[in-house]
């Protein structure tokens, strides 16, 4: 990941980067959305296959796909929709799919 001024999603590890896509997560999920944490934070991410968008260096949103439950999801920090970059980071997720 760059400091472009283009946005970007990359496949990333979890372990690597563990706090930011928590972060992430945990602001738009259980903080704005109400999941509880629970039901947010599963067994399942030490498996799955994570991306992480970023706009000109900051990471602004997020997704997970993972074979255990069949699902993939994504997000945006709410700061960032003025930005309308989520379909395009769930069209990435979508084609790299593995």
């Amino acid at each position: 990941m760059s400091t472009s001024s283009a946005l970007e999603v990359a496949i990333v590890d979890w372990d690597a980067h563990k706090e930011v896509l928590r972060a992430i997560r945990g602001e738009v999920f259980i903080e704005e959305q109400g999941v509880p944490k629970d039901i947010e934070w599963d067994n399942h991410d030490q498996q799955a296959l994570h991306f992480l968008a970023t706009l000109k260096g900051k990471a602004i949103g997020c997704g997970r796909r993972t074979d255990v439950v069949q699902h993939f999801f994504a997000t945006q920090l709410s700061s960032f929709l003025h930005f309308n970059h989520f379909r395009l980071i769930l069209i990435w997720a979508h084609i790299a799919q593995v």
